[in-house]
């Protein structure tokens, strides 16, 4: 069930009291193709119109999308009402909830590869590293590819790619190229102290990446 998982997922996510709900309302708009089936009375066989006035009540009743909206509602604790997601969800809140629902929906898929965005704004200290373990999780069945500017998640990755924009006269020339341990290290270090680093930023760069190459992942049995 979506509803259960993502509520499963969101528990993870240091989001025990948020719940997801999915509603299903009725359309208020009306198909606008009505004139549709009086032309069709001048070129189809009557039989066909017929079939067609038939159903008229049904075609009245869709619109190009279907006869239902569907919509998510959001509530952040226990005791609070549920309201549209879009109107009450933080950023941080929306990150977490988008990577629920990818999570929940890949294991009824059969994509390869997804790509995250930085699904981690508005996030920051041990939530990202919550977000970090479970994008790591999803990692386990599928090939992802996430652009982050946050170490606590960047460490989590197999494999990190650094992407350099260099500008000539007359062209821009993008570059990328896999980083060995050490790279790696002084690149999650600039992302915790700029791009001035440090002693105190390389050895916080280099906790973060060993902690992360020491938490393994172990699927529950379904």
């Amino acid at each position: 069930d979506l509803v259960d998982g993502i509520k499963k997922e969101l528990l993870a996510l240091d989001m025990k009291d948020s719940e997801v709900r999915v509603n299903f309302d009725p359309c208020s708009e009306r198909a606008k193709d009505v004139d549709l089936l009086t032309q069709l009375s001048c070129v189809l066989p009557q039989d066909v119109v017929d079939l067609f006035f038939g159903s008229y009540d049904v075609f009245l009743s869709h619109n190009r999308g279907g006869n239902k909206k569907i919509t998510f509602s959001f509530k952040s604790s226990g005791g609070a009402r549920f309201y549209p997601l879009s109107k009450v969800a933080s950023g941080g809140e929306v990150s977490r909830i988008m990577l629920a629902f990818k999570k929940v929906l890949v294991s009824h898929n059969d994509m390869s590869t997804m790509v995250f965005d930085e699904i981690d704004a508005g996030i920051s200290g041990r939530v990202a590293d919550v977000v970090g373990r479970k994008l790591y999780e999803v990692a386990s069945k599928f090939q992802l590819i996430c652009i982050s500017h946050l170490a606590q998640v960047a460490v989590y990755a197999n494999n990190h790619i650094h992407i350099k924009k260099s500008l000539t006269k007359d062209k821009t020339i993008i570059s990328a190229h896999t980083l060995e341990k050490e790279q790696c290290i002084r690149e999650v270090a600039k992302m915790i102290s700029g791009a001035k680093l440090t002693s105190t930023s390389l050895t916080h760069a280099s906790n973060l990446y060993n902690k992360s190459k020491r938490y393994t992942f172990v699927e529950e049995a379904s």
